[in-house]
């Protein structure tokens, strides 16, 4: 479990990295940082051919190109080896190059058995934000802290 929170972290720090009106033209530019996600709000647990399926919300906080706090839903995939595969929505708010607002990120993660996470996260539904965003990031940690390295667009 710890592992999903870094990966979470790592999405939020994707989610993070958008874009606004203020760079609107700019191009694609770099951004990096880290990340750390607090404690799961777990809603339910069943199984499943094996696996143990996890749903929840956790929070969290980025740091770096984006300084922001994060909401995130998740639906894990626990496997017997040890193994999870995440997928997870990520409600950000707070200050980026582009300007100060609100946007989601798609979130997916694995964690390997040894408790490493990876994973990638973009920026959906624009037409929702408040910053209007273009992102891509990828993001890698260990236990409940991330790092995450990518570029992001103000659209």
């Amino acid at each position: 479990m710890a592992a999903r929170y870094v990966i979470v972290l790592a999405a939020a720090a994707m989610v993070l990295l958008s874009a606004s009106p203020a760079l609107a033209g700019a191009g694609r530019r770099p951004a990096a940082g880290g990340g750390a996600l607090g404690p799961d709000l777990v809603t339910s647990v069943r199984t499943a051919g094996g696996n143990t399926i996890v749903v929840g919300t956790s929070t969290g906080a980025l740091g770096g190109t984006f300084q922001a706090d994060f909401r995130e839903s998740f639906r894990d995939v626990v496997h017997a080896d040890g193994s999870v595969n995440l997928a997870g929505t990520v409600s950000v708010e707070g200050q980026t190059p582009c300007g100060t607002g609100r946007w989601t990120q798609r979130l997916v993660v694995h964690v390997a058995p040894d408790g490493s996470v990876s994973g990638q996260t973009a920026a959906i539904n624009a037409a929702a934000a408040t910053i209007p965003l273009r992102t891509q990031y990828s993001f890698r940690g260990a236990a409940n802290t991330f790092a995450y390295a990518g570029s992001y667009s103000c659209a």
